[in-house]
């Protein structure tokens, strides 16, 4: 009678320590940590420590993939793959697997190589995503259009679709508008904008923009020549990988601006 007692007990105690646990991890999500988010998120798609509920587990990893989280973006994708909480829907599993790899994640990277929607038009399936809110797809259209990717070129467009994504919170799409206004293709040449979209590119991290802003104090295009502000940038850019900044700083050459627009 002992032993089925101390095993009823050790259950409850697992049972205690599981749900004390989940409700550490929401109240880390409610505060903005993205880990609690994910580990919710898992729990309610495994059924792990709580009921399983796909549609709660949906809603906590868009919640974590909005943030820029590449294994969050991956599971949406397979959910989106798989029917889970959602209806299939191959388009959407395909952009969610393109951000999840963008972010980082090496097997949706793979999974994009052998999907069966990697044919599917890229337009349509970033278009549709970016008119229902998703500013990514926005910033990925605007790359289609830009290098004539599948369409005819069409840097208005791209204009266009860079500046809603910027809008919402894209740096790269940031950092490409600001090459659109610096060499006025697409939209009137304003290289006073060109600085503010470099700059509030660069600020938040991306290392392309660092260097492009740099090249512009090198020049002296719209802001005062100051080569120690140049350098400071280069050095920044080169630090975060981007090669260019590399060879400038290190060569104290500029070979000319990078007009391409980042994926």
């Amino acid at each position: 009678m002992i032993k089925p007692l101390i095993i009823m007990l050790f259950l409850a105690l697992g049972a205690n320590i599981a749900a004390n646990t989940f409700l550490q991890n929401k109240g880390a999500c409610d505060k903005g940590v993205i880990k609690g988010c994910r580990n919710v998120a898992i729990d309610y798609a495994m059924g792990k420590r709580v009921s399983q509920d796909y549609l709660k587990a949906f809603y906590f990893f868009k919640k974590v993939c909005d943030a820029k989280d590449a294994k969050g973006c991956g599971n949406l994708a397979y959910m989106y793959l798989l029917g889970k909480g959602v209806s299939k829907n191959p388009m959407l599993s395909n952009i969610y697997f393109s951000k999840s790899c963008d972010y980082g994640d090496i097997v949706s990277c793979q999974k994009l190589l052998t999907c069966p929607t990697k044919d599917l038009d890229e337009k349509a399936n970033y278009y549709q995503a970016c008119e229902d809110g998703d500013k990514y797809a926005c910033g990925k259209l605007g790359y289609i259009y830009a290098v004539g990717k599948g369409v005819e070129k069409n840097l208005t467009k791209a204009f266009i679709f860079f500046k809603i994504s910027c809008m919402g919170g894209q740096i790269k799409a940031c950092s490409n508008l600001a090459i659109l206004y610096y060499t006025g293709k697409g939209v009137k040449q304003d290289r006073n904008k060109a600085k503010k979209f470099f700059s509030l590119s660069c600020n938040k991290g991306y290392a392309k923009a660092c260097s492009n802003l740099g090249v512009m104090y090198t020049l002296g295009k719209e802001v005062i020549k100051d080569e120690k502000k140049a350098k400071n940038l280069f050095t920044l850019a080169c630090t975060h990988g981007y090669k260019n900044g590399c060879i400038y700083l290190h060569m104290n050459k500029y070979f000319g601006k990078d007009e391409t627009p980042m994926k």
